[in-house]
């Protein structure tokens, strides 16, 4: 064979050899170069880690720091504070304010008690709590002490935490001649609470500091003017609501009631009053459960019952309103935090007749969400409305004020 045919084949063999060098090589070239990257990438995510770790050791020795500068702060507390904690501690009594007193007067509910409530205010450094049994000392009523057994009842000040309000409840009960006594007592007749004490002590891991404390206050308690508030700070319109208000306008109608009438013995009449009111509330924002009337006829209270105002209308010369779309209690859910107005409806069975209609009283009190009660200004019965067509403004409504 020629040397024609061998040289291409040569040549091919050649070119086979060098193009198979390079591919080995390079792919030699790019299997080194694969592992140094994988060895970069290790390196590099070891020392993302490593400065992570640093950065978390770095935190938590400031933590550590903090805490250790803080049990240093506290283990060297400054003389003021540890001044302020002895007095505390010593003199609790005069760290807790008893702030306000309302008295209930639930003889007219027919009870054999009267119900005083307390406000108090915990300024001292201390959690603290009032016993549930009272100190010595008498409640005096028209300087004469009840006699009846007393006790504190719904004792909500328990762990009272530090710069924070709560209340408890003293239930006085009365013999028949202290019943009496109230039940006729006029303006000037009073309830002092300056020989009465409670006793004060220290709550959690306090307990074994007990001082007591003279329920002492400026001026007494009447009927007529039945709150009192001893100190007025700014905490009082945080923690306690401040319901106040009155009666703007009565209406009214009696009927003979039969079903509650003895023949030719004992006559009884049956109230129904319908009445526009106002109230607000310029203490903390509450609630109200519902409105409570009671009737005082013949030197007797009668509680009412509360009725729908559904169909009743107030017609006057120039215009009518739907009472039943200004109910006041239909709000009762909606927190009370400025003013409100509305009407309200009640009936009152079984009054026996009435010998002095001048000496008729009726009550309106504000119950909240706390069952605390707020007493309204009441309106002179020489103003009340008797309701009648002739009139110049009127109740139209229901059978009960349609039967003139």
């Amino acid at each position: 064979m020629s040397s024609y045919v061998w040289a291409p084949i040569f040549l091919a063999v050649c070119l086979f050899v060098v193009v198979s060098l390079q591919v080995l090589v390079a792919h030699l070239i790019r299997g080194k170069n694969k592992k140094r990257i994988s060895e970069l990438n290790s390196k590099l995510g070891q020392e993302t880690r490593a400065r992570q770790l640093c950065v978390e050791n770095y935190q938590q020795l400031e933590k550590e720091k903090l805490a250790l500068s803080n049990e240093l702060a506290l283990a060297r507390p400054s003389k003021r504070l540890v001044a302020i904690a002895k007095n505390d501690a010593t003199d609790i009594q005069d760290a807790v304010i008893v702030s306000g007193v309302q008295f209930r007067n639930e003889i007219e509910n027919h009870k054999r008690y009267v119900d005083f409530a307390f406000a108090i205010f915990n300024q001292s450094v201390y959690e603290i709590s009032i016993d549930d049994k009272l100190g010595d000392g008498d409640i005096i009523f028209d300087k004469q002490p009840l006699v009846g057994v007393k006790r504190i009842e719904e004792n909500k000040a328990q762990n009272v935490q530090p710069r924070t309000s709560s209340s408890f409840m003293v239930r006085q009960h009365l013999d028949s001649g202290d019943i009496e006594a109230i039940k006729n007592a006029t303006g000037d007749r009073r309830f002092e609470f300056h020989h009465l004490k409670i006793k004060i002590k220290g709550g959690s891991d306090f307990e074994e500091i007990i001082q007591e404390k003279k329920l002492q206050f400026d001026s007494g308690l009447s009927k007529e003017y039945p709150t009192y508030i001893y100190y007025n700070g700014p905490f009082r319109s945080r923690f306690n609501s401040s319901i106040c208000g009155r009666i703007n306008a009565v209406y009214f109608k009696r009927d003979f009631d039969i079903d509650n009438s003895i023949p030719l013995k004992d006559n009884r009449y049956i109230f129904y009053f319908i009445l526009h009111t106002y109230i607000a509330n310029h203490g903390a924002p509450t609630g109200i459960d519902r409105f409570r009337l009671v009737l005082k006829a013949n030197g007797e209270p009668y509680e009412a019952q509360r009725l729908p105002l559904t169909g009743c209308r107030w017609i006057r010369s120039d215009a009518e309103e739907n009472l039943s779309e200004r109910d006041i209690e239909s709000e009762n859910d909606v927190t009370l935090t400025d003013t409100r107005r509305g009407w309200l409806q009640f009936v009152v069975h079984g009054v026996r007749e009435i010998e002095d209609e001048s000496a008729l009283e009726i009550a309106l009190d504000v119950i909240d969400k706390d069952q605390d009660l707020n007493r309204l200004n009441s309106l002179a019965d020489s103003k009340w409305i008797e309701n009648s067509m002739k009139q110049e403004s009127y109740i139209n409504g229901p059978a009960i004020w349609q039967q003139f």
